[in-house]
């Protein structure tokens, strides 16, 4: 495996935003009443202001997400692992997501005042302004940050200690960077067998045989490109079946696998055989995990 700390980053997406939702228990209590039920059986949930300018920074924030997990790998609980090839291309698409994010948020901070009008005319009797923040600080229920930390590796240690300690820490982080790598790598190989998997049931369905969306193929095909990028273990064999899969599933464009029933064919048998290929490299790769984690033990012994 390749020194993992020269190839990639480490990145966090942070996204909040207000929800514009409230539980309102006094009209839960008297909905329970009005029906004779337990109080705990519902919950009478306001919607603070018109949803729909809502939901368009909710529409960014989710765009912004599907981009940032799409073209970075787990590392972490906070951190994904992001390779340092198209990165700064990467960080760039996170900036257009931001700059588009921080406009709707001026343009719903910019409502808001009327918007809060609004719902005390419609909201009528359950109306509470305590539920709305001050207008001067909505703005900071909405946020969105990136940040990016450097992947440490064993040569890093600059501390106090002797030797041998700091041989001895350094291995372990070694150690703690092949697992995060392998868990990570997982997850790629994860991802494009799910893809694969869901085309071969797209494809054989007899019974609905031309019903599915063009992005069956758009988003296999953008993936068999996006995983060769996050291969930060530099398998071979991934990159050896993402070519493989993009040559034999995505040769057609998904109008001539609906017309076209030979081609349909045609792709959905190699779905299928891509899909047991796939899920038997998978089944290997936990079975040497577990043997690597039975030798770490007995040596650790």
């Amino acid at each position: 495996m390749p020194n993992i700390s020269e190839k990639a980053v480490l990145v966090r997406l942070s996204l909040s935003q207000w929800t514009a939702r409230k539980y309102d228990k006094r009209v839960s209590l008297e909905i329970a009443g009005q029906h004779g039920i337990d109080a705990d059986l519902g919950r009478y949930n306001k919607v603070l202001v018109d949803s729909n300018e809502i939901k368009k920074i909710s529409k960014v924030a989710n765009a912004t997400r599907t981009f940032f997990y799409t073209n970075t790998l787990p590392w972490s609980a906070e951190y994904w692992i992001r390779p340092t090839q198209g990165y700064m291309q990467f960080m760039t698409y996170l900036g257009e997501y931001r700059a588009e994010f921080d406009s709707k948020v001026r343009d719903f901070c910019g409502l808001y005042e009327q918007l809060r009008e609004d719902a005390r005319r419609n909201l009528k009797g359950i109306f509470n302004p305590s539920d709305y923040p001050p207008v001067g600080a909505i703005s900071n229920k909405f946020g969105f940050s990136v940040n990016v930390m450097p992947l440490a590796g064993a040569k890093d240690f600059r501390i106090d200690l002797s030797q041998e300690e700091v041989d001895q820490m350094g291995r372990a982080l070694e150690a703690q960077n092949k697992r995060a790598v392998q868990q990570a790598m997982k997850t790629a190989w994860y991802r494009l067998y799910e893809a694969v998997a869901h085309m071969s049931t797209k494809l054989n369905d007899t019974g609905s045989k031309q019903i599915f969306r063009d992005s069956l193929v758009g988003n296999l095909e953008e993936l068999t490109k996006i995983l060769p990028v996050l291969n930060v273990a530099n398998d071979p064999e991934l990159t050896r079946m993402c070519d493989e899969v993009e040559h034999q599933l995505c040769s057609f464009d998904p109008e001539n696998l609906r017309a076209d029933d030979k081609a349909r064919q045609t792709t959905g048998r190699a779905a299928m055989s891509l899909a047991k290929e796939l899920e038997e490299i998978i089944d290997k790769q936990v079975v040497t995990e577990e043997a690597d984690l039975l030798d770490s033990i007995i040596n650790g012994l």
